[in-house]
């Protein structure tokens, strides 16, 4: 009957322990604030007629409201997967960009960068009981407007950061975020004709609130 009790008691404890560390998983939907910072690095330019330009910008800054849909797994007692998408309700501030001869401005442009759709994996590891740590690997879909060519590059990009998430109760939660993207170059036209070649870069932080359900 002791060694019953005994057994019963280990399985209640275990049952207990598992019940507290399952408020990490599940569904939830989020909501985030973030500031980003968004530009196109650009060598020297060389037009067709041999006029070599220098490409000095400045990127598109500003706050940006993002809301995501997300999973979360359990795959051991201290370890957990996420995957899940997110998406910018706008864009942040304009970039500038200008094509100098000599240090002399010849063509002035205005840009735009905004993110789309993103996919992420995440996984994560408990900092103590009510906080979670984790690293984020996602691809996203980014679209840069410029003003005066009135044209639109649509890019895409590997995005990779880290992040916190601390559970204010066993239905939600507030997370913090530090995210860097990566992309290969893509050619911009410029109303002059001169092809410019350019490869985005950025960063953001964010934080965030998320509902379970």
């Amino acid at each position: 009957m002791q060694k019953f009790l005994s057994l019963i008691s280990g399985v209640l404890f275990a049952f207990g322990a598992n019940a507290q560390v399952s408020k990490f998983e599940g569904a939830s939907a989020t909501v985030a604030l973030a500031y980003q910072s968004y530009s196109h690095h650009v060598a020297s330019l060389v037009s067709d007629s041999g006029t070599i330009y220098g490409v000095p910008n400045s990127a598109s800054k500003g706050l940006v409201g993002k809301i995501g849909l997300d999973y979360t797994w359990r795959l051991s007692e201290e370890n957990f997967l996420a995957i899940g998408f997110d998406y910018a309700a706008n864009g942040g501030g304009n970039g500038r960009y200008d094509l100098t001869v000599q240090g002399v401005s010849v063509y002035t442009d205005q840009s735009k960068t905004k993110q789309r759709a993103k996919f992420f994996i995440a996984p994560s590891t408990m900092i103590n009981s009510d906080a979670l740590g984790y690293f984020k690997l996602g691809y996203a879909r980014y679209q840069t407007k410029y003003s005066r060519a009135n044209q639109t590059l649509k890019l895409n990009a590997i995005t990779y950061g880290v992040g916190a998430k601390f559970m204010s109760s066993d239905s939600s939660y507030f997370f913090a975020e530090a995210n860097m993207l990566s992309a290969r170059s893509q050619n911009y036209i410029s109303d002059s004709g001169s092809t410019v070649p350019a490869k985005p870069k950025g960063s953001e932080v964010l934080v965030g609130y998320g509902i379970k359900f």
